[in-house]
């Protein structure tokens, strides 16, 4: 299964695009939606294991520092550093794993994720990196699905999980071969990203710039006479 993860894939010509810039050492917000903005990923125990476990396992396994997460029903959003200039294969055998195994427990044939490449922001301050760790983590309130991320019974990390313990991971039983490459259960740790005096100065001021964005969107809300979704629905 893994041989196949990583299988190079060649492009037709009206795939083809320049180059992705790598660079050793960048941190990134990192992005993909599924097909037709369908709801691939919608939040399940299983979707969440499933994604917390190939999450743990490709950023081990490729070097990725995780400092932030956030999978809604239809696209997911990650800040990383790459430290060793290995994002383009984190991405590749993630995301095709993960296609693989929600596409076999849905009985479908179809292509999982959206055309074209994942999108990959290069954050070059510290305050850009704030800025896009707030902007993932205030994505479900921001969507109108839930008033707090807190509150989406999808993946999100909050901040105080930012140098806290780690998220503990075990491989599905379907699917991945026992007696497979893959572990049979996987860590994941999220690090304070560079260029913050600390962990906790990191978490406060996130903490905050989430809040501010959280109740931005709820002031949208009340002057458009919506409401939330709610997390049931």
């Amino acid at each position: 299964m893994w041989a196949l993860a990583k299988a190079r894939f060649m492009p037709t010509p009206g795939d083809m695009t320049a180059p992705r810039r790598v660079l050793p050492g960048s941190t990134l917000m990192i992005s993909r939606r599924c097909l037709g903005r369908m709801f691939l990923l919608r939040p399940s125990a299983l979707v969440n294991q499933v994604f917390t476990f190939l999450l743990a396992v490709c950023a081990k396994r490729y070097g990725i520092q995780l400092h932030c997460f956030c999978t809604l029903s239809n696209h997911f959003h990650l800040v990383v550093t790459d430290v060793l200039g290995n994002s383009p294969a984190f991405m590749r055998d993630l995301c095709a794993l993960l296609a693989r195994y929600l596409n076999d427990l849905n009985d479908r044939r179809e292509n999982f994720w959206a055309p074209g490449s994942y999108s990959a922001v290069v954050l070059t301050s510290p305050e850009d990196v704030l800025d896009k760790m707030a902007y993932v983590l205030a994505n479900p309130a921001a969507a109108h699905l839930v008033r707090r991320g807190s509150e989406w019974p999808g993946l999100w990390s909050g901040p105080t999980n930012i140098g806290g313990a780690p998220l503990q991971a075990v491989r599905p039983s379907r699917f991945f071969r026992r007696d497979g490459p893959l572990p049979g259960s996987a860590t994941l740790r999220l690090a304070c990203p560079a260029g913050f005096s600390s962990v906790d100065d990191l978490r406060a001021r996130l903490a905050e710039r989430v809040n501010a964005r959280e109740e931005q969107a709820e002031r949208r809300r009340h002057e458009e006479g919506r409401s939330c979704l709610g997390a049931r629905r």
